[in-house]
Formats: C-alpha cells, sequence, structure tokens
C-alpha cells in the first residue's frame, strides 16, 4: 500500500512539475519576448529579400551603380551620361545584359554612369519616363529631363552606341 501511495505522490509532483514548467514558457512576457524576436527577424529576411531579389552591383562600381533618387542621379548628369537601366531579376533579357555588364562594365568610359532601377518598385520613375516594360533604357539630362529612351540591347557596347 505504501508503494502504490508513493507511486501516486511520486505520479502527482511529475505532473504539477511539467504543468508548471508548460505554463511558464506560454508566460505573456515571455510570449512577448518570443514575438519581439519574431518580429525582428521577419523584418531582417524581409530586408534581405528586397535586395537578394535584385542584381548584386558589388564591385561593378562606379560606372554601374544601384538607383538611390532622381536627385542623386540629375548630380551626376551635370557631368556626365546617365542612363537609367530599368530591370527585373526575373526577366531573361536583363538577366543576360547583367551578365555582360559583369564581364565588361571596365569598358564603360568615366563619363557614362549607368543606374541601375529596380523595374519591380520604381513606378513613379517608369510613369514619368514612360517606360512601359523591363529592360528598358533611359538617358537623362541634368534637369531629369528624358533624352532618349530605348530597349533590346544586351551588351557593353550596344548600350554605349545608342546613348
Amino acid at each position: 500500500m505504501k508503494k502504490i501511495l508513493l507511486t501516486v505522490f511520486s505520479l502527482t509532483l511529475l505532473t504539477a512539475g511539467a504543468f508548471a514548467n508548460g505554463t511558464q514558457e506560454t508566460h505573456p512576457a515571455s510570449i512577448t519576448n518570443n514575438n519581439d524576436t519574431m518580429m525582428k527577424s521577419n523584418m531582417m529576411m524581409a530586408s534581405s529579400a528586397s535586395t537578394t531579389g535584385f542584381y548584386d552591383l558589388t564591385g561593378l562600381g562606379p560606372q554601374i551603380v544601384p538607383f538611390t533618387s532622381e536627385a542623386d542621379a540629375q548630380a551626376l548628369a551635370k557631368n556626365e551620361t546617365v542612363i537609367y537601366f530599368f530591370a527585373a531579376s526575373w526577366c531573361p533579357t536583363c538577366q543576360a545584359t547583367y551578365k555582360n555588364l559583369k564581364a565588361d562594365y571596365a569598358q564603360i568610359p568615366p563619363n557614362v554612369t549607368l543606374v541601375v532601377v529596380n523595374y519591380d518598385t520604381a513606378k513613379a520613375l517608369e510613369q514619368k519616363y514612360g517606360v512601359t516594360s523591363q529592360h528598358t533604357f533611359v538617358e537623362i539630362d541634368a534637369n531629369g529631363n528624358l533624352k532618349k529612351i530605348w530597349s533590346g540591347t544586351t551588351s557593353v557596347q550596344a548600350i554605349l552606341a545608342k546613348a
């Protein structure tokens, strides 16, 4: 009889201990901390996704740069030729152009800057210049006015010839 009581008592203690441990993990303070951690992780993934889904221009500068603002591009256009390249990471022609730019970026003269614009996110800029499809090039002047617009070129030489 003592063994049965001792066994029941032990099981009761184990169950109570497991229950207390389980409720401790769902305490409101620990839920808040877990949510904060998850939110930070999601923010980092969203930030990472916004750049990893687009072209890596590291090492291609100063002649090939990512779009930052119209003002920055216009400032460059005061002293050199500035060409926007509206590209999408999912576009096969853009991918071919990117591959060629990586291979031949050194052929771009110092007075020409190619500004790579994310076609999927730059809707206001597309509307301003009448860009209706990815893989479009737009040459601008120092005031941001359209000088030329074209598409279809994939090599550095062809891009420079059109500009």
